[in-house]
């Protein structure tokens, strides 16, 4: 029971201090075959506090981890990948990570 609470005691407040994006926005963009993630994620300090790293994947295999050092501005960040050429049902998967505890996954299914 001790060991329980002393786990708790260790555990909770980083969640209480996890900061994952907001919202995640995924656009294709069939001509440029070009993926836009935009990551709402307000932040004070884009030097200090940001969106660190954006992993892609296309049906079900990882292909390509983006990482950053700061954010474009204090209410987003914004990456952009060239995917190529996605057909109806692929399945793209993207985790944003905050350099301070906290991710959000979305997914985008090509119709």
């Amino acid at each position: 029971m001790k060991k329980i609470f002393v786990a708790l005691l260790l555990v909770v407040p980083l969640f209480a201090w996890a900061h994952p994006p907001k919202q995640v926005d995924l656009k294709y963009d069939s001509e440029s075959r070009e993926l836009v993630v935009e990551a709402v994620h307000p932040v004070g300090d884009v030097k200090s506090h940001y969106i660190k790293q954006v992993d892609i994947s296309l049906n079900g295999k990882k292909v390509k981890t983006i990482k950053a050092e700061e954010q474009c501005s204090e209410e987003k960040a914004r990456f952009v990948y060239e995917i190529g050429a996605l057909k109806s049902g692929d399945k793209v998967k993207v985790r944003a990570r905050c350099n301070k505890p906290g991710r959000r996954t979305v997914t985008l299914i090509i119709e």
